[in-house]
Formats: C-alpha cells, structure tokens, sequence
C-alpha cells in the first residue's frame, strides 16, 4: 500500500498546475521606452557643426591626395623594382653569354694555335731552297746589287713609289 499511495502522490504532483501561497513569483515590470526630446539647434551651434562638417570634409579631401600620392609613390617603386630585377636578370644571361663565348674563343683559339703549328711544321723549308737553287736557278744577290732603302715617315714601304737613286 506504501507503494500506491507514492504512486499517487507523483502522480497528483504532475497534474498541478497552480501554485498556491504567496511565494508566487510577480511579473517582471515592462522596462519604459526613452522618450526623446528633440534638441533645438541654436544658431552658434549650427555654425559650429557646419564648420566641422567643412573641416572633416577638407581632412577627407587631404586624405585622399594622400592616399593618391602614396598609391602613386608604391606604383613606381614597384615599377622601379620591377626594372630591377629585369635588368640584374639580363645582366645575369648576358654574363653567362659572354663566358661561353670566352671559352668558345680560347678553344678556337687553341684550335688555330695548333693548326699553324701543324703548318709551320709541314712546310720543308730544305725542299724550297732545293727547288729554287736546283730547278730555277736562284742565286743569292751580290752586295753591289742590295739597295737599302730608309723611310724617314714610318717603316711601311708603298710599293708603287721610285726607289730613290734609281734614274
């Protein structure tokens, strides 16, 4: 019977819908909406805020050649870092250029040094003197028949001009 009688009360308690006593809770007072009085504007005051207004309006029109000459100052700092770069990057290919074309010049270089070599050392110099002595009959001139000649300008000697001594 114990256990009815605690059924009965949970059961009594869930269907109560008041509260009795007077430890009831009271409604919360609505909050007062602000009644706003509109402020009348004196003539000093409207020319105090009209002058502000025209300052803040020329510190805008500052502010914005200032930005202008700012945005312009990076625009040609990038452009001249740009320049920069471009050029540091030609210089670079024009080094690397000139350094292949430095060994290109001393291999051929190398080249025609050992080919001259090889020249010099094909050329029998016994065989000429045997074929112009021997086949064509060259002799060696007498001293009577040397003229020296000396120019007074530079040791290039045109060869169209009269030997002087020579009429």
């Amino acid at each position: 019977m114990a256990r009815n009688s605690k059924k009965r009360h949970y059961k009594s308690a869930k269907r109560a819908t008041y509260v009795s006593g007077s430890a009831a809770r009271e409604l919360a007072p609505k909050p007062q909406e602000r009644v706003r009085k509109r402020h009348v504007e004196t003539s000093e005051e409207r020319r105090e805020r009209l002058r502000r207004q025209k300052n803040q309006r020329q510190a805008n029109k500052i502010n914005m050649i200032f930005m202008g000459m700012m945005t312009l100052a990076v625009a040609i700092s990038v452009a001249v870092c740009y320049q920069l770069v471009s050029l540091q990057s030609e210089y670079k290919a024009n080094q690397t250029k000139l350094d292949d074309l430095k060994t290109e010049y001393q291999e051929l270089k190398s080249d025609n040094d050992e080919l001259d070599a090889k020249l010099d050392a094909s050329i029998d110099y016994e065989a000429i003197y045997n074929t112009a002595v021997n086949e064509l009959g060259m002799v060696y001139p007498d001293s009577s028949q040397v003229i020296l000649y000396e120019s007074g300008e530079s040791e290039y000697v045109k060869q169209y001009k009269d030997v002087p001594g020579q009429e």
